[in-house]
């Protein structure tokens, strides 16, 4: 009996250590290449408690129509998403010590017949602000209705 003991003591010991390495559950973490990835998941899974901690107070969301939200106006729609899946990809961090900036694309399909699938370009502000990672700005610099088959 003892070899499966010490399995499953060393199998904790792994999943506790790469918890540990993610961060908090929530949190987004200490590594900046991990932060739109975790967005895009609380996004997709309506993760209203996730982002009410990850989003600053003064966060502004601009959508690729010219609409902005408030952190308010984005935890409000949160639970509504028609989002089914959100592919993040072509992502590049730009790091200035407590302030990382982040762009890259996301395709997303919706549950919405009328909507379908469409593509976002973004770009992204994360300050680390009493210790901890948060998003300032997510702003859309492209949006293109429709499956994309070259970008």
């Amino acid at each position: 009996m003892r070899p499966p003991i010490v399995f499953l003591g060393v199998l904790l010991v792994v999943v506790c250590a790469a918890r540990a390495e993610e961060g908090p559950a929530d949190s987004l973490g200490d590594d900046p290449a991990r932060f739109d990835q975790r967005l895009e998941a609380a996004v997709l899974h309506r993760d209203v408690a996730f982002l009410q901690t990850v989003l600053s107070d003064d966060v502004r969301f601009t959508h690729g129509t010219g609409a902005v939200w408030d952190k308010h106006e984005w935890l409000e729609v949160a639970p509504k998403s028609s989002a089914i899946a959100r592919t993040l990809d072509s992502m590049v961090i730009e790091a200035h010590g407590d302030v990382i900036e982040t762009v890259g694309h996301v395709g997303i399909k919706t549950s919405d017949t009328k909507v379908g699938e469409y593509h976002i370009w973004y770009v992204r502000v994360y300050a680390r602000r009493n210790g901890i990672w948060q998003l300032l700005s997510n702003r859309t610099v492209r949006e293109v209705n429709g499956p994309q088959s070259g970008r």
